[in-house]
């Protein structure tokens, strides 16, 4: 991609994997929970587009197993999910996706159909089997997987020695200052040098905010998590699938980014915070509107909540008659 001008390296155009691959899942649970329940489209079928669409979403997704192991996970285990919660409408085509997808994937690998360097690492069946040979642990120690894997358990390790069991329990080092040149992790390169956060939110929260930072930080995500499995929970019970798919859906898109967080630099840049935050501004806001859609039919103002427009609820709940 052209690159902006009077830069180095920066291109106007960047596909940064990890975020991708957060995308890459909400894209496709929103097809598989969401898109696919409309009426018009069960009767419409499968469409032309759909299939551009698909096409285009496993071909991102194979640059994607090159790239990153967080991404790998980030996709993987919200589908496993709504699989898990959803055998009879989601699971079937999640499996026929995935073999498909694997059986294609296997035969442009093998053909060598295509040969493609991403950023120092080839775009080959041997990749890929690393990724995830390095996620279960098993990697080969002299490749550039494991050398990074190391580089971060050992950077994590320093930061709850001087946190949890040293004197920056209560503050931690505070915002201000770069992590890699206060910390001083093994083997820091010159580009190093400008990452300020572990690859990991939940560790940059306890080495800048300190251990009462982490319990704040945990809290609002088990709250959050909790309070959307019980709304989906009641939701599916009560028979109202729109609202179960919506909270279910919210929720892996959740995941994802969670999991991306965990082994990257993604909240603390605009371009992962502020749709992680946007996630769960809109998961709370889902929240309250079927609040009060519980209230109007305990209080027996609408049979359905659908039959009204939330709009016309609301004028009709602050009028003064």
């Amino acid at each position: 991609m052209p690159v902006v001008p009077w830069s180095r390296d920066a291109a106007i155009v960047m596909l940064k994997p990890g975020d991708a691959s957060v995308h890459l899942a909400a894209a496709a649970l929103f097809w598989l929970i969401l898109e696919r329940q409309s009426s018009a489209r069960k009767r419409r079928g499968f469409s032309a587009m759909q299939g551009v669409a698909i096409a285009g979403w496993f071909g991102a997704t194979m640059f994607v197993l090159v790239r990153t192991r967080a991404g790998v996970l980030a996709i993987i285990i919200p589908m496993a999910l709504v699989s898990l919660l959803k055998l009879r409408r989601v699971a079937w085509k999640v499996g026929v996706f995935a073999v498909a997808g694997t059986f294609l994937l296997a035969m442009i690998l093998e053909s060598n159909l295509i040969q493609i360097n991403i950023h120092g690492r080839k775009f080959s069946s041997e990749q890929i089997t690393n990724n995830l040979y390095s996620i279960a642990g098993q990697g080969d120690e002299k490749t550039d997987l494991e050398n990074t894997k190391v580089w971060r358990l050992i950077w994590w390790r320093h930061i709850v020695q001087y946190t949890v069991f040293g004197p920056y329990f209560w503050t931690g080092k505070g915002f201000g200052i770069n992590l890699v040149l206060q910390d001083g992790p093994p083997h820091v390169t010159e580009d190093d040098k400008t990452t300020r956060s572990p690859h990991n939110g939940s560790m940059t929260v306890l080495a800048r905010m300190g251990v009462p930072g982490l319990v704040m930080w945990a809290s609002l995500n088990l709250v959050f998590l909790f309070r959307m499995l019980r709304a989906y929970r009641r939701a599916a019970r009560s028979g109202a699938q729109f609202w179960a798919s919506v909270n279910l859906w919210v929720l892996c898109y959740w995941i994802a980014a969670f999991i991306n967080l965990s082994f990257d630099v993604y909240i603390e840049g605009p371009v992962g915070g502020i749709l992680f935050w946007s996630i769960i501004g809109f998961g709370v806001s889902c929240l309250r509107v079927q609040s009060y859609e519980a209230r109007q039919i305990a209080h027996g103002r609408v049979r359905n909540f659908h039959t009204r427009s939330a709009e016309q609820l609301a004028v009709r709940e602050l009028s003064p008659s």
